[in-house]
């Protein structure tokens, strides 16, 4: 009897306990759906969906090193770089004054290096690249940052390198300029020494029109913020470019400029043969009359005003052994003494993302380079 009463009593108070817990309980809210990333494929492999939105974005970029070894072959090139100072400035140490832009002295400063120098280099990039559709086209944008340091002798700032609106054919901003872009980079196969392809930036307005492999773009761009240094009261820059592209062969191009500073026209023109399985074949021709800092935009204004270039020129072949190695040969060449210069090299790619680039250049003077360059890409 006495077991038979504990045990009830025990039940009771449990039956009180859990009654009592179960008034007090909390339930958590059910979560809210998530919204998980969707891939885009619209525009290519990378791509997703910003959420709440139908705008795509795509973020990669790269890391980078380069050791470098250079041998002039004697006591040393004397070389140019240009720097600017405040107008009215103290001259800076073996400067000469070129001329003055926007209340800056320009000056050209010569130095020569010793006979055989080595550098070790860095750089990391990063690109981000956002598009949707509209009525008026696809509207994309384009921003890259970047930061190196030559010498490798510590941390190095990072800048924006592109900041470029498109709509449609329509494109606005900071970037590569068409001059440069409309023709492969120099011998157009990643080589790091391209010779004496000219390599510009600016702030530019152009237009496209493509249809069936056929294109057409004209523009005009500041020339203040490219290689060719402007004087002159106007620095913009008109240009006009066209190209056409064909599975059978490949591409060619051409492009004019004019160049306000010294009102005379710039050209260029370039191919790239693919008629040949794994097999690239890239040439392009730059010219002027000598006034132009376009073609010369490699050399420093001093040893251009010596030189006064009126042509350049480089060509390459390219041969994919398979998918993870590349060979490739080129020559560039200037109006200009001891100017041509003979490169080789290979790309290995020995797992996705990661790219070894040897690479020897050798100059038709006693100049010779040695170079290797480490990627991961993303």
């Amino acid at each position: 009897m006495k077991l038979k009463s504990l045990l009830l009593g025990s039940a009771a108070a449990m039956m009180t306990v859990s009654g009592a817990n179960a008034a007090d309980a909390v339930f958590a809210a059910e979560p809210e759906p998530m919204e998980y990333v969707k891939v885009c494929d619209t525009y290519g492999e990378g791509f997703f969906y910003i959420p709440g939105t139908e705008t795509c974005m795509r973020i990669g970029g790269y890391v980078r090193t380069d050791f470098v070894y250079r041998d002039n072959g004697g006591p040393g090139t004397t070389t140019y770089s240009t720097t600017s100072v405040a107008a009215g400035s103290a001259v800076p140490s073996g400067g000469t004054l070129i001329g003055t832009v926007g209340g800056a002295d320009i000056y050209s400063v010569a130095s020569t290096p010793a006979a055989k120098t080595t550098e070790w280099q860095y750089r990391g990039r990063l690109n981000i690249d956002a598009r949707n559709e509209t009525d008026w086209g696809t509207l994309r944008s384009q921003l890259r940052i970047q930061g190196g340091n030559a010498s490798g002798g510590g941390d190095a700032n990072a800048v924006v390198d592109r900041a470029l609106i498109q709509l449609g054919g329509l494109r606005l901003g900071y970037s590569d300029t068409f001059f440069t872009t409309n023709h492969g980079y120099g011998l157009s196969h990643g080589a790091d020494t391209d010779g004496y392809y000219n390599y510009d930036q600016a702030i530019f307005l152009d237009y496209t029109f493509a249809a069936n492999g056929f294109s057409a773009t004209i523009g005009v761009q500041d020339s203040t913020s490219t290689a060719a240094i402007s004087t002159a009261a106007d620095p913009y820059d008109a240009y006009f470019g066209a190209s056409y592209s064909a599975a059978s062969f490949g591409r060619v191009a051409g492009t004019v400029i004019y160049d306000s500073s010294v009102n005379e026209l710039a050209w260029k023109v370039s191919a790239d043969i693919t008629a040949i399985e794994n097999l690239l074949i890239h040439a392009w021709y730059s010219g002027d009359n000598g006034s132009t800092r376009y073609v010369t935009g490699y050399l420093s204004p001093a040893a251009y005003a010596a030189a006064r270039t009126q042509w350049q020129w480089g060509a390459s072949i390219a041969y994919t052994l398979n998918s993870q190695i590349t060979v490739w040969g080129g020559y560039t060449d200037a109006d200009f003494k001891n100017a041509g210069l003979f490169s080789v090299g290979t790309h290995w790619n020995p797992v996705a993302g990661l790219s070894i680039r040897p690479e020897a250049v050798f100059g038709e003077g006693k100049y010779k380079e040695f170079r290797l360059r480490v990627v991961r890409s993303f």
